[in-house]
């Protein structure tokens, strides 16, 4: 689960830093903190990404992954570093 979880915050975060980069810049991983709270061994996962900080060279994206239930399954903070174009 926690590897799964993981890579699912890794790519909304890309995601998110992706849509709130000026044209041309793009963001890359600096850091992830996942915390995994329960297990889901059926059902859906959801996860929900939200811009905590978006500033000129790092973002940082909070991720809430939730079960069928809208127990929390997972949190994880993502921190992009944003690059400019070359």
């Amino acid at each position: 689960h926690c590897i799964s979880s993981a890579a699912s915050d890794v790519y909304k975060g890309r995601v998110g830093a992706m849509f709130a980069c000026p044209e041309g810049h793009r963001g890359v991983g600096l850091d992830i903190n996942a915390n995994h709270l329960r297990g889901a061994t059926s059902g859906w996962v959801t996860g929900t990404a939200r811009a905590v900080h978006i500033g000129r060279t790092t973002h940082v994206w909070q991720i809430d992954m939730v079960n069928d239930a809208g127990e929390l399954t997972c949190v994880s903070r993502i921190t992009m570093a944003i690059l400019a174009p070359r």
